[in-house]
């Protein structure tokens, strides 16, 4: 009988995790939040960065997922964790809930990642 719930739960686990990915399989776009002090020179450089990477991309057609292209989406995120770690968290949870970013990057001062 053990044996027998534990093969469920791992079935319901794969499947749970298989559900979530789904609405990025559905997508033409992949959305990568960038989240930094944008008003400080480390923050513009992540978006330099990032921008440069997305456009470059993109000019080849994106990136291969399975057997279709997919175009990067930036979406930009200032953190201002350089003067306050609640707007970083803030910030973080903003890119998540309202942006539905499928990835982020980003971040420079440590107390402020780690919150965050």
């Amino acid at each position: 009988m053990k044996k027998n719930s534990l093969g469920w739960g791992l079935f319901w686990a794969i499947f749970l995790a298989m559900a979530m990915c789904l609405p990025v399989w559905g997508a033409d776009v992949i959305k990568i939040g960038v989240i930094g002090p944008m008003n400080f020179v480390q923050g513009k450089g992540h978006w330099n960065g990032a921008t440069m990477a997305a456009e470059e991309l993109n000019a080849k057609g994106g990136i291969q997922v399975g057997n279709k292209k997919m175009k990067v989406k930036l979406i930009k995120a200032d953190s201002n964790e350089f003067l306050s770690i609640t707007d970083a968290t803030n910030a973080m949870e903003r890119i998540i809930t309202r942006n539905k970013v499928d990835f982020i990057v980003g971040g420079f001062r440590s107390e402020a990642v780690l919150a965050m």
